[in-house]
């Protein structure tokens, strides 16, 4: 790996940003070393050489889903990705493309690996109050077994003070919306 230039690892990187390859993401400004560059990446891939040392293969540590075979070839120094030459530098730096739609537009999402099986929800069909008219008392918001609600207890070290609050001294102040200006405003 150390024989790949620091900018193609820095395009690698961007683009498997962009595509979202690599848990917790790499940071791959070229402000860092090519060392830093090279053990985060080891951290995700080991090497491997094939085809009489020309290219090398990016053997993935653990399971990375939507993650093609990732090869660099030496003799034409660009990387492959399932065995087709992918010009890293041009597509990293590419904008994305996308399109406002007017029209209904269905989404799909693919499925990853090891996720549990889509299991399909009925839709509801029933309008109206008719379930909830199973119960006829209200919710007093207390506890079964609990003759009244606990009242709300703050973080704070205070207790809250229950006396109504008391206007400001004459001659001072008040800021505009403070509850002080109601009481002035009865006067």
């Amino acid at each position: 790996m150390d024989r790949i230039s620091k900018p193609h690892l820095v395009d690698f990187l961007r683009l498997s940003d962009r595509k979202h390859w690599l848990h917790p993401r790499v940071r791959y400004a070229s402000i860092r070393s090519k060392p830093q560059l090279l053990a985060d990446l080891r951290k995700f891939f080991r090497t491997r050489h094939v085809k009489h040392r020309s290219h090398l293969l990016f053997v993935p540590l653990r399971i990375l889903p939507a993650v093609p075979r990732i090869e660099y070839c030496f003799a034409k120094k660009q990387f492959l990705f399932d065995g087709t030459p992918i010009d890293v530098p041009k597509r990293s730096k590419a904008r994305v493309l996308f399109q406002i739609s007017r029209e209904p537009v269905t989404l799909t999402f693919p499925r990853m690996i090891e996720s549990p099986p889509e299991v399909e929800a009925e839709t509801s069909t029933q309008r109206g109050a008719e379930p909830y008219a199973t119960s006829q008392t209200p919710d007093t918001g207390s506890l079964p077994g609990c003759s009244e609600p606990s009242l709300p207890s703050g973080c704070s070290a205070r207790t809250p003070n229950k006396a109504p609050y008391d206007p400001p001294a004459w001659g001072t102040r008040i800021p505009a919306g403070s509850p002080g200006n109601a009481y002035f405003s009865y006067l």
